[in-house]
């Protein structure tokens, strides 16, 4: 019980200071010591994880994978294509709530870490002619970005918990759908029903045909991105490079002006705050500061629910990512997972709480460029996500007890 309290007492220290309006890449880097010095590791051992961090093969493909989906967004909105695209969702959807959904769901078709970047500019365009607030943009883009990580094959956590399991990723989906659709649920009416409705007039034949056609025109980008990556499993950097490519082609856009989009366009913060997140990771992992929790909380009584539940949480709040908690948590509580066989409902209310857990989280990548987008403030946040999640959370504990 030392390891969890030590554990919850790391992410207070983080709570509390991101309540303070610290910055979280230093919030992080205090935490990653604070982890380390408290689990054993040595300031040598700290100087090391912070080398393999930046030399991890997976935070290189991160800082690629979303420089690229800046760089991209950044030369989208310069060749008017995200103008095109949300006028022409706004026109052909006669609610701007349903078109502020859309989009990052939209994107949310896509695995890619820090996505919800990608639909930011689109959500703030369509956003500020609502008059909604940096909290609630924050909020729909976040939430309907991930609508579709319950059930999708092509997420890495859905991959990886089907490997661990040794089943088909199919069989998640089937037993996880209800998950996703209280999760659309749940967005429409905390996140789109207290919006003000804005009528616009239906458009006739000729203009929707139009607006089809710019559709088409703005959003091939973003489905060559899909189609590559998703249908014909092309590497997601390839793919990004391919379609910038194809963009800076098809605009005529010479080097000069490449350079002043990005220039302008690309933030180094995003940059600096994966790095932070990394090293967390990397420091908990080295540390194994959650391997002797189930051990621990069973042997003191506690319920296997809550153990299926709280440690796969706990793991996603303090990583931040959904892979990384499927695969700190899984292995930890797999006897309870898979006794006499694969206990499904053990498992989705795993992998709920997992989820859920990274939802939360100010280290999810998603949660904090987002709301560093829109310069929000945390705490408004946390209160249209707290009974979102547990909404979602009643769903689990349902599919657990049916099963």
């Amino acid at each position: 019980m030392l390891d969890l309290a030590r554990l919850l007492a790391v992410l207070a220290g983080i709570l509390l200071l991101l309540w303070r309006r610290w910055n979280l890449g230093t919030v992080l880097l205090l935490a990653s010591a604070a982890i380390g010095l408290l689990f054993g590791l040595t300031p040598a051992g700290l100087l090391q994880a912070g080398l393999d961090t930046i030399r991890d093969p997976i935070t290189l493909r991160l800082l690629a994978a979303v420089t690229l989906i800046l760089s991209l967004g950044a030369i989208l909105k310069a060749t008017a294509k995200l103008d095109g695209l949300v006028r022409s969702l706004e026109r052909l959807l006669p609610d701007g709530r349903v078109t502020m959904a859309v989009i990052p769901a939209l994107i949310g078709l896509l695995p890619m870490v820090g996505g919800a970047i990608f639909s930011a500019p689109m959500v703030e365009e369509v956003g500020n002619r609502l008059q909604v607030d940096g909290e609630r943009k924050t909020f729909v883009n976040y939430w309907f970005r991930h609508v579709w990580e319950w059930i999708l094959p092509t997420y890495p956590s859905l991959i990886l918990a089907a490997a661990l399991l040794d089943i088909a990723p199919r069989a998640l989906t089937l037993s996880q759908w209800p998950l996703t659709a209280m999760a659309i649920i749940v967005g429409i009416l905390v996140g789109l029903l207290p919006i003000r409705r804005v009528a616009r007039p239906r458009a006739n034949p000729r203009e929707r045909n139009g607006n089809l056609r710019l559709l088409v025109v703005s959003i091939w980008p973003i489905v060559l991105v899909i189609i590559l990556s998703v249908a014909l499993h092309v590497d997601l950097i390839l793919s990004l490079l391919a379609t910038i490519g194809l963009l800076v082609l098809a605009h005529r856009l010479g080097p000069a002006r490449v350079w002043q989009v990005l220039r302008h366009g690309v933030s180094l913060r995003p940059v600096l705050l994966i790095i932070a997140v990394m090293l967390f990771r990397q420091v908990l992992g080295s540390t194994g500061a959650v391997s002797s929790l189930p051990t621990a909380l069973t042997a003191a009584g506690v319920p296997t629910p809550l153990i299926l539940f709280f440690i796969p949480m706990l793991a996603g709040l303090l990583t931040g990512l959904a892979a990384g908690a499927i695969g700190v948590s899984f292995p930890v509580i797999m006897p309870l997972l898979v006794a006499g066989g694969v206990n499904m409902g053990a498992v989705a209310l795993a992998y709920t709480g997992a989820f859920l857990g990274v939802l939360l989280s100010p280290l999810h990548l998603c949660f904090s460029l987002t709301r560093d987008y829109y310069q929000a403030e945390w705490g408004p946040n946390y209160r249209m996500l707290l009974p979102s999640i547990l909404a979602v959370a009643a769903v689990g504990v349902v599919l657990y007890a049916l099963w």
